[in-house]
């Protein structure tokens, strides 16, 4: 079997071959609607993508941040897993469970999170003050 290197090679020596191949292909695509070169392009693999990959949860399976899953629990109307301060508050109670007090850890995590609440004004009542 050939190698790449006698393709690039062969390639290289004989131009007419690829413009005459461009040409081809600009020729088809040409008579393309932009809806049929969206979807051919889209049927090519990428080769800048990689495999895609499942990433596990923070250190799955280590036994102060199982613990730390447990006691997490966020109940302001997001699900707990896809709430964007759930890993911190993890690394936080974690923290908490060696300093030993996990609860206080997470009170004040959450109050820290929480405290631009307190601090603006809907723009509602900004308008009507």
């Amino acid at each position: 079997m050939a190698s790449a290197a006698y393709y690039r090679e062969w390639r290289k020596n004989h131009p007419e071959y690829r413009a005459r191949e461009g040409e081809r292909r600009r020729a088809r695509r040409a008579r393309m609607t932009p809806e049929e070169r969206r979807k051919d392009r889209g049927t090519r693999p990428s080769r800048l993508c990689g495999p895609v990959v499942s990433v596990p949860s923070l250190h799955q399976g280590h036994e102060l941040f199982d613990r730390a899953r447990e006691m997490a629990r966020i109940t302001n109307g997001f699900k707990y897993l896809t709430h964007p301060y759930y890993d911190d508050l993890i690394s936080e109670l974690v923290l908490g469970q060696l300093e030993g007090d996990p609860e206080a850890a997470q009170k004040a995590f959450l109050s820290r999170e929480r405290a631009w609440l307190h601090k603006t004004i809907s723009l509602r009542a900004w308008e009507e003050a």
